[in-house]
């Protein structure tokens, strides 16, 4: 500290010197002569009042081709990208299925009719007779029942038949309209028509003119209700009537304006509660074809007309703390200042709302702006003050301590957990829930976030207040962890679930390539053996991440049609897994206590856990009652990867391991 105090004196007495001279220099100087000021007109006019909203396009028809029948695609009768006519062939399926239910229902058909016959025979034979009591009476009414019955079962076997041929026809789908057909969503072959395969296979549009649909804020409309009394009517007007009202503007994305003018068709009901806006569409001509639907442009809508309005250069305006004034030139050809009310900018003038009478064009002009006159002519002194600001800032930067101001971000704890073979759903279901809900209002927490993937990954990411410690919190939320875990799936206990600080962002990526000698596999692993734990002991570093790597592990492919030939189900192979590749201890021979005369002791070392596709073939999963077993190479494919493949990094086109560092919380 002694030494430093020195080192402020003499820059304080070098900066009193620079001072003194700059001083002397400007009182030397000769006063300069008065500046000349520009003036300018004050433009007023009627002006009106555009703003601009992003709507999207739409055709004038977009009409979805749906399969409405299930089947496989047989044909596409059609090029993607051009115009297609009412009632042309699209596409084929398959219509074998409907052609034996329209047979079905064809027999079916005749099978009733043959009935009714029978039927209706019957009941002809049995009425003479029932005049001259020659059969019961119920004899007739079983008769007439029965010939009813016959009828109505021949309609209904027509009804189906009809239903049928409706479901057949189907196989054949034609364009409603005449339009632009897009690409299409299914290929020959593919099974459409039911989720999740396409049930939506193309879409036809017409584009002679286009909907441009916007969204007007509720503010917007009000002012736009006010301005045009009869915006409400619109969708009780004749279209004819609406086109000749004003036109719309449209500006596309290329910052050019479309040349034709459109005009509105439709305005919502209602204001949208959650977003608090009304939505509005509007028709163009298209006779081009240059608008598609999909894109987006920015509608140019009228919102009002000033009537004489009195138009400001920006340039000429002043603003001090919300405050605006200009300099205008009175009649005694002098400079004064005068308060404004700004109110719109158009281009680069601004409409002025109050103070008009204090400026308006028959008394005043306005004065070009002339601001920061006074170090424009003192060079001398701007350049000193500039000088000093270096020193100061330099001189501070010396002793700044960062470390003492305190962190701006909250600390984050992140949970992680890996639920192999599920998926985004599974994960938050079995996985995610259960964790929230206890980690839910742990001393200090603020709010917490959670990703699910599916590849079975779950990340939650817990913040708590700004100036807690990061070490207190992440046992505290370890404890919460803790008592989720009984709730957890038993694969998601074995692979575990970590609890540690860190910062979500990524500080540094760090790749490890390979000449071409080793694959990605290798790379990964080598990371995570020789590089990780050396990267982790760096101070600062929170978490270090192989991404796309991981151990190496042995991989089972099963064969369902062996299991099912064999009747073995996936748990009875993961059991003999687990009882198998064990490590079992061998014990001691001679050890204490020990027959008298045993003079050494001897480990037994037994065979370790497979580590090779061979051994684990070898792996019996049932024995036979005759004797036989079945073993894993019966039954799977094994050979030797990584534990997941969820990440194939690259680096320029080529195999790499990608490391990334995350900073620790509170570190610098």
């Amino acid at each position: 500290m002694k030494n430093i105090i020195p080192f402020y004196v003499k820059i304080s007495s070098i900066v009193l010197l620079i001072l003194a001279v700059a001083s002397c220099a400007d009182q030397e100087q000769q006063a300069p002569p008065p500046p000349e000021i520009p003036v300018v007109e004050v433009i007023q006019e009627d002006m009106p009042i555009y703003q601009e909203f992003v709507g999207q396009v739409y055709g004038y028809s977009d009409i979805p081709i749906r399969a409405r029948v299930v089947g496989f695609l047989e044909g596409i009768h059609f090029e993607e990208g051009l115009k297609v006519g009412k009632d042309q062939l699209l596409y084929t399926i398959n219509p074998e299925e409907y052609q034996a239910k329209v047979a079905t229902q064809q027999s079916q058909l005749a099978e009733s009719r043959t009935a009714l016959t029978k039927s209706q025979s019957d009941l002809d034979r049995i009425k003479p007779l029932a005049r001259i009591n020659a059969v019961s009476q119920s004899d007739l009414v079983a008769a007439q029942a029965e010939y009813d019955a016959s009828l109505a079962y021949v309609e209904a076997m027509k009804s189906n038949l009809k239903f049928a041929n409706i479901n057949l026809s189907y196989c054949w789908i034609k364009s409603p309209i005449n339009g632009t057909i897009g690409k299409t969503l299914a290929r020959v072959g593919e099974f459409v028509g039911q989720d999740p395969n396409p049930v939506i296979l193309n879409t036809v549009s017409t584009v002679d003119k286009v909907r441009v649909e916007f969204y007007l804020t509720e503010s917007d409309y009000i002012r736009l209700a006010r301005e045009y009394k009869e915006i409400n009517h619109v969708n009780e007007k004749n279209i004819n009537e609406i086109e000749n009202e004003e036109k719309l503007s449209l500006i596309l994305a290329d910052g050019s304006t479309f040349k034709y003018k459109g005009y509105v068709n439709f305005i919502n009901r209602e204001v949208d509660p959650q977003t608090g806006s009304l939505l509005v569409q509007a028709i163009f001509p298209n006779p081009d074809k240059l608008l598609k639907p999909g894109q987006y442009a920015k509608v140019v809508v009228k919102m009002k007309e000033v009537k004489d309005a009195l138009l400001v250069p920006q340039r000429c305006v002043m603003e001090m703390q919300g405050q605006y004034s200009v300099f205008v030139v009175n009649n005694d050809n002098k400079v004064e200042g005068r308060q404004i009310v700004a109110g719109e900018r158009i281009n680069d003038y601004m409409i002025v709302r109050e103070g008009r009478k204090q400026i308006n064009q028959t008394k005043l002009r306005a004065m070009a702006e002339n601001k920061g006159n006074f170090f424009v002519h003192r060079p001398i002194v701007a350049m000193v003050i500039a000088i000093v600001i270096v020193i100061i800032g330099t001189v501070s930067l010396i002793g700044l301590a960062i470390e003492q101001y305190p962190n701006l971000t909250p600390p984050i704890v992140q949970v992680r957990g890996t639920y192999t073979g599920a998926n985004a759903l599974n994960v938050e279901e079995a996985m995610a829930t259960p964790l929230e809900q206890q980690i839910n209002g742990v001393d200090n927490m603020i709010y917490m976030k959670s990703t699910n993937a599916n590849d079975g990954t779950m990340v939650i990411d817990v913040s708590f207040t700004v100036g807690t410690d990061p070490d207190m919190n992440t046992v505290l939320t370890q404890n919460r962890v803790s008592a989720a875990t009984a709730k957890l799936p038993e694969s998601v206990k074995k692979y575990g679930v970590t609890t540690e600080k860190s910062l979500p962002n990524i500080l540094m990526l760090v790749t490890l390539t390979s000449d071409g000698r080793y694959d990605q596999d290798f790379l990964g692993n080598y990371a995570l053996i020789n590089i990780k734990d050396q990267l982790a002991r760096i101070k600062g570093i929170g978490r270090v991440n192989i991404m796309g790597a991981a151990d190496y592990s042995m991989r089972i492919w099963v064969k369902p049609d062996r299991l099912s030939q064999m009747g073995l189900t996936v748990p009875e192979i993961t059991n003999a897994i687990n009882e198998q590749n064990i490590i079992v201890p061998g014990g001691k021979f001679g050890a204490e206590p020990a027959p008298p005369g045993t003079e050494f002791t001897y480990t037994v070392r037994l065979p370790e856990r497979f580590n090779s596709p061979e051994a684990f073939g070898e792996i019996v999963v049932r024995t036979q009652p005759d004797g036989s077993q079945i073993k894993l190479r019966d039954v799977a494919t094994i050979n030797l990867g990584v534990e997941t493949y969820s990440m194939i990094p690259r680096l320029n086109g080529k195999t790499a391991a990608i490391i990334a560092l995350y900073q620790a919380p509170g570190s610098n």
